[in-house]
């Protein structure tokens, strides 16, 4: 009885569509990185969480964003044990040039030339012949949220990647 008035005391929570999502296990994947070594997606699943970013390669992952925003928030996601893993169609040479104009990223950038990634992500609009971009996070368990029958990427990237430190007035002088 005590439990049930602690429980009718309490205001009522709010359940984010990613708590009401079917959780399954992440696909896997085999890609080659901007170096041209093949790297198994599956060597982070079941160990850390993953963020995992599908990127516009023809703009560039020195022109990207999100990309941006985690190679940034790079040392606060390692320290939490994040592992980052960015996605595009473009082929690793194009990887390799954007870190050459913009610098290194401190993870990995795989290739995706034939979209088999991207479709097996979701992340391949069959009738505009064309990628999207898309962020998803996996948990320690190598689960990620699920819509239907393709991953579900998160829309909310505040809520998987840190807040972005701007400086304040007083760290700018």
């Amino acid at each position: 009885v005590g439990l049930v008035a602690f429980k009718l005391s309490q205001p009522p929570q709010q359940r984010s569509a990613a708590m009401v999502d079917e959780r399954r296990p992440a696909p896997k994947f085999l890609a080659l990185d901007s170096q041209n070594e093949l790297l198994k997606f599956e060597r982070y699943l079941g160990r850390q969480e993953v963020l995992l970013i599908f990127f516009d390669g023809e703009a560039g992952a020195d022109r990207d964003p999100v990309l941006q925003r985690a190679r940034q928030q790079f040392p606060e996601l390692k320290r939490r044990g994040v592992q980052v893993v960015g996605v595009s169609a473009a082929i690793p040479q194009y990887n390799r040039q954007a870190m050459e104009r913009g610098g290194k990223f401190p993870f990995p950038l795989l290739s995706d030339p034939e979209f088999f990634i991207h479709r097996l992500w979701g992340r391949y609009d069959e009738d505009r012949l064309e990628t999207q971009t898309g962020v998803f996070w996996i948990d320690r368990a190598g689960q990620v949220g699920w819509s239907g029958k393709t991953p579900r990427p998160e829309a909310d990237l505040d809520r998987v990647l840190p807040p972005s430190k701007e400086p304040t007035s007083s760290e700018v002088k």
